[in-house]
């Protein structure tokens, strides 16, 4: 036994299971650590895909803060441009004080006149021009330490006119409109454009030269046609425009509203919503053809008719039509009589009636724009109509066949006689009324000739038979905001800094 251990080529018989295990352990070792490999794999990748999240999401932030930078640049822009004017102004004072000595009571400093203003109807114009040269400004000295007050407050003016203007630009590059950030910027501003009418009226601000400002109109057809902006003088002229702007947002956003409201949809929250929206556009409306038009009776200046008493109040009058008609949309869907119905539908057509009737009053109705005078037309023709099929449905009801088959053909002729308009809407709700109005004709007809042979009035007998209006909306009276400063405002706190009023900021 000893000399097979010295064999060299001598193998132990116990030495084989032993190697035949450790082989079987390294076998099954080599699947376990595939496994933690992968799942190691796994682990990092989970890792990245959180890390590129998370990238991700901060380039969006980025990108939105930009975006918010980018809408406030030229807000900054517009006052920066007025610094040069400020610092010439700060030292105008002191040479004339030198060159005068006491004898000062009253200086002049320069007011830029900033004309690249925003568009009426919710937009602003296009191709901006740059400002025009400064229109003089005098100020009263009799009391520096008052005229101090309002020093940082015409600089907030003349920042949130830009602020507004910066609004309505991006309104309209934009598709659907922010109606709410519109309203809220346009009620940022009318504070500070009545404190700067305040003063004006008051005798703190004293113009040399009287304010210019420029829009482009949307009702006026002559200017349409060119396209031009109008230039006008006058504070008045900036504050009926920032109004009806302002109203122009409340309906428009109405009418986006109504828009989205399908035929078959009976959600009475959104007819609700529109109605008063239009409400108080036709008060902001009232107000500028009221208040505020009356205040700018200068007869030298050449007007649009945008700014003439006529036609804010003709606007106020088609607002207040347009949400009582939303408001006979509500009733049809409360099953509500005919005879009010058609008391409601001839309520609107009265409004359109008066509207039309405060166009035509003006010397040469033809420079208004001929949409919105076919809507005011065709507006009064289509609710006739449409009363006028309230009518005869009420009356076929109570077997008054003849007076039915006299007001729906009426209702029929005036109802395809629409079809064919210009205006879309118009046209497409026509068409719609046609076809229903058709088959009651047609229905009415043949039970009159069949059954009842009743005479069918005369044109003159059916008109003598229609009721009175009747109107379920008023407009909500518009309550101007206080003045953010002048002598209307007693909150005013003053400043320290003893200089003279510096204009140069404002427009």
């Amino acid at each position: 036994m000893t000399a097979n251990n010295q064999n060299p080529f001598y193998v132990s018989q116990q030495t084989a299971p032993r190697n035949r295990f450790v082989q079987q352990l390294q076998q099954q070792a080599t699947p376990n650590t595939e496994t933690t490999e992968k799942q190691q794999e796994f682990d990092n990748l989970l890792i990245l895909k959180k890390t590129s999240q998370n990238l991700s999401n901060y380039f969006d932030q980025l990108a939105n803060n930009i975006e918010e930078l980018s809408n406030g640049c030229e807000a900054v822009a517009t006052v920066l441009r007025n610094w040069q004017t400020v610092f010439r102004s700060v030292l105008l004072p002191e040479t004339q004080m030198k060159g005068k000595g006491s004898g000062v009571t009253e200086q002049t400093i320069s007011n830029t006149t900033n004309n690249n203003d925003f568009n009426s109807d919710s937009s602003e114009a296009i191709n901006v021009p740059e400002p025009q040269m400064p229109v003089v400004v005098r100020i009263p000295m009799k009391d520096a330490d008052e005229d101090n007050l309002y020093l940082s407050r015409i600089s907030e003016a003349t920042a949130q006119r830009g602020v507004v203007r910066a609004t309505l630009k991006e309104a309209k590059k934009t598709g659907p409109k922010d109606y709410t950030k519109i309203l809220k910027t346009i009620d940022d501003y009318l504070p500070y454009l009545f404190g700067i009418i305040d003063c004006l009226e008051g005798g703190q601000l004293k113009l040399k030269k009287e304010i210019e400002t420029s829009w482009s109109c949307t009702l006026s057809d002559s200017v349409l046609k060119k396209k031009p902006r109008v230039l006008c003088k006058g504070i008045y002229y900036e504050l009926i425009f920032v109004l009806l702007t302002y109203g122009y947002a409340y309906a428009d956003w109405a009418t986006s509203i109504i828009e989205r409201q399908g035929p078959n949809d009976k959600n009475d929250l959104r007819l609700r919503q529109a109605a008063d929206l239009l409400r108080k556009a036709g008060g902001i409306f009232a107000y500028i053809g009221e208040e505020v038009c009356p205040k700018w009776d200068n007869e030298s200046v050449s007007k649009p008719y945008d700014v003439v008493m006529e036609i804010p109040t003709s606007m106020s009058k088609i607002a207040l039509a347009d949400a009582n008609s939303i408001a006979i949309r509500k009733a049809l869907m409360q099953q509500t009589s005919s005879s009010l119905l058609a008391k409601l539908a001839f309520g609107v057509s009265g409004h359109y009636e008066m509207a039309n009737g405060l166009i035509k009053s003006l010397k040469d109705p033809s420079k208004v724009c001929s949409d919105f005078r076919k809507y005011v037309s065709h507006g009064t023709l289509f609710h006739q109509a449409l009363g006028k099929k309230f009518l005869a449905q009420d009356a076929y009801v109570h077997q008054q066949c003849g007076k039915a088959v006299g007001f729906i053909t009426e209702a029929k002729d005036a109802f395809h006689l629409l079809t064919r308009s210009k205006l879309i809407t118009i046209a497409l709700h026509a068409t719609q009324e046609y076809e229903e109005v058709k088959n009651l004709h047609t229905s009415y007809v043949n039970y009159n000739n069949t059954v009842a042979y009743e005479e069918v009035p005369t044109k003159a007998d059916l008109q003598a038979l229609i009721p009175g209006g009747r109107v379920l909306q008023e407009f909500t009276k518009y309550e101007p905001p206080l003045p953010l400063f002048g002598p209307g405002n007693k909150k005013i706190t003053k400043q320290p800094f003893s200089r003279d009023l510096l204009a140069g900021q404002y427009y």
